[in-house]
């Protein structure tokens, strides 16, 4: 692991782009960061690690203007922020004020993530990525408890760390998909996770060329 200060990358173009959803809970039964980082610290160890998070907005309702700001600060340009919005919360006029909320964070947000819909809301131009459950091949659902994804972005939950196999389906399900963006649910086997999605999928890019 490298350390945790900001660091500022000139390049960053991988196959599959991987993070999490927050960085915060979930994250001590994952071992994910040092014992000795500080909490507020968390943030930029995390965009050093991983490509981009998806925040849960409702998480955050007493957030304001200047703390999001910061979290710019925190993060080197290439990093990436998706607003995970609540199950309730599918039309313009909830939606809407939300955004207003995160407005700061627009020079690295990628995109609204919805699980659930009615209408398309029109959102002053952000791209909406509309998640539905994906299909897992006979044997998967042992070890994935959700996959969903849907306009580029899946998210996985999976409360173990899962076998290589596994890990190779998932990747070719969301290749087939044209996703190049997954979100994981921070779990007991997060770590193991991301490393073997690093490692298939960048492999799977080598056998395709």
């Amino acid at each position: 692991m490298i350390g945790w200060e900001k660091i500022v990358l000139t390049e960053k173009n991988p196959l599959l782009a991987l993070g999490t959803v927050g960085w915060n809970r979930g994250f001590a039964e994952a071992n994910f960061y040092p014992d000795d980082l500080p909490e507020d610290w968390r943030l930029t160890y995390l965009s050093n690690e991983l490509d981009c998070v998806a925040i849960v907005v409702d998480e955050w309702a007493d957030l304001d203007e200047d703390e999001i700001e910061e979290w710019l600060d925190e993060t080197h340009e290439q990093f990436h922020f998706y607003l995970m919005a609540p199950d309730d919360v599918v039309g313009e006029t909830l939606l809407q004020p939300l955004l207003d909320q995160f407005e700061p964070l627009q020079p690295q947000l990628k995109g609204v993530l919805l699980e659930q819909w009615g209408e398309s809301p029109v959102l002053k131009g952000q791209r909406l990525c509309r998640l539905a459950p994906l299909s897992l091949e006979l044997g998967m659902e042992a070890e994935v408890d959700a996959l969903v994804g849907g306009d580029g972005v899946a998210v996985l939950t999976a409360s173990a760390e899962l076998s290589p196999l596994v890990v190779r389906k998932i990747v070719e399900r969301l290749r087939a998909e044209a996703i190049g963006t997954l979100l994981l649910v921070p779990s007991k086997g997060l770590l193991g996770n991301l490393e073997s999605l690093e490692t298939i999928s960048a492999l799977l890019g080598e056998l395709s060329k």
